[in-house]
C-alpha cells in the first residue's frame, strides 16, 4: 500500500483502521522511513481476509526548528482485503468424493499460504461428529478412529478449515469413504510382525514423553535410506504411519488428536527395528 511521495519527508505514520459497517472497531499506527507498507507490518489489529480497512497518513519534515510532523492526517483510503481463501481435499471428486485405500492413508488439503492450522471435521449426520486439529496440511482415517469408531465401508461428510492470521476459514466438503474390512486390514495389524538386522544399529528418542498435545523424534545415525515409524495403541491397532527420509525425522510431530493413553512407536531402519513406548497424558 503506497502513499504519494512527499519532497522531502523523512518519515511517514500510517493510521489503520479496521471498518465494521462504516465503523472503526480496531485501530494502529505504524510509522515507516518508506512511503509503503503491507498489513503484515501492523500490531494490535486483526488481519482479515474479506475486510474493510481505512487508512489515513501523516508525514514527518524537515523545518527550520528542526524535523516535524504535519499537523493533520491526510485524505482517508478505503482498502478492501482479498476474499478468504477457499481449501479442499486433494483428490476429491464432485461426484464420488474420495476413498482412502487404507485408515492409514494421507489425506491432504490444498496448501494455503500462510495457513498455520487446519482443522478436518468428520460427520455423517446422525451419531457422528468429531474434529481433528493439525498444524500439517493432512490427516489420517485412523485420527478420527481413534477417537470414535467408523464404520467400515460407509461414507462421512469430510468439511476442512484453515486457520490464516487468527481467524479460520472455511473451505470446500467432500465424501469421503472408510475402507471396508478387507481394505482396511493392513491399517489393523498389530505389532507381533517385527524383525530385525542384528548387523545394523541406530539410536531414537521420543520426546516429550509423556506427552500433552505430540510428540517428536531425535535421531542418531549415519544412514541415508527411509525410515519408517509406526503408531501402535495398547490393543496393537495401526493409529499412524509414515515413512521419512534421516534428514526429516527431527523435524517430524506426531501424535496430534490422540486420546490419553499407552502407545507403541515402532522405528525401523535399514531392516532394525527400535520399539518405544509412549504415554499421552
Amino acid at each position: 500500500i503506497r502513499a504519494t511521495a512527499v519532497t522531502s519527508a523523512t518519515s511517514y505514520e500510517f493510521e489503520v483502521s479496521l471498518m465494521e459497517v462504516g465503523i472503526p472497531v480496531q485501530t494502529t499506527s505504524l510509522i515507516r522511513s518508506s512511503s509503503s507498507f503491507n498489513l503484515l507490518l501492523l500490531s494490535g489489529i486483526a488481519i482479515k481476509y474479506g475486510a474493510e480497512y481505512r487508512v489515513r497518513i501523516k508525514v514527518k519534515i524537515p523545518t527550520v526548528i528542526g524535523s516535524q510532523w504535519s499537523s493533520n492526517y491526510g485524505t482517508a483510503c478505503a482498502i478492501f482485503t482479498p476474499m478468504p481463501p477457499k481449501p479442499s481435499i486433494v483428490g476429491c471428486s464432485t461426484q464420488t468424493g474420495i476413498a482412502p485405500a487404507a485408515l492409514s492413508t494421507r489425506v491432504y488439503a490444498t496448501s494455503i499460504t500462510g495457513a498455520t492450522q487446519y482443522r478436518f471435521k468428520l460427520t455423517n449426520g446422525t451419531n457422528y461428529n468429531r474434529t481433528y486439529s493439525s498444524t500439517a496440511r493432512y490427516f489420517k482415517l485412523s485420527n478420527f478412529s481413534a477417537m470414535q469408531t467408523l464404520t467400515p465401508g460407509a461414507f462421512y461428510t469430510l468439511s476442512v478449515e484453515v486457520l490464516v492470521y487468527g481467524f479460520y476459514y472455511p473451505g470446500i466438503n467432500c465424501n469421503i469413504k472408510v475402507p471396508s474390512s478387507t481394505a482396511s486390514s493392513i491399517a489393523t495389524r498389530t505389532i507381533d510382525r517385527i524383525e530385525s538386522d542384528p548387523s545394523f544399529s541406530f539410536e531414537v528418542i521420543v520426546y516429550p514423553n509423556p506427552f500433552a498435545d505430540y510428540f517428536s523424534f531425535h535421531l542418531n545415525s549415519e544412514s541415508s535410506q527411509p525410515l519408517r515409524i509406526a503408531i501402535y495403541d495398547m490393543t496393537g491397532r495401526l493409529l499412524d504411519e509414515v515413512k521419512v527420509n534421516p534428514t526429516e525425522v527431527n523435524t517430524l510431530t506426531m501424535g496430534a488428536g490422540f486420546p490419553s493413553g499407552i502407545y507403541s512407536a515402532i522405528v525401523t531402519l535399514e531392516g532394525t527395528t527400535k520399539k518405544l513406548r509412549l504415554v499421552k497424558k
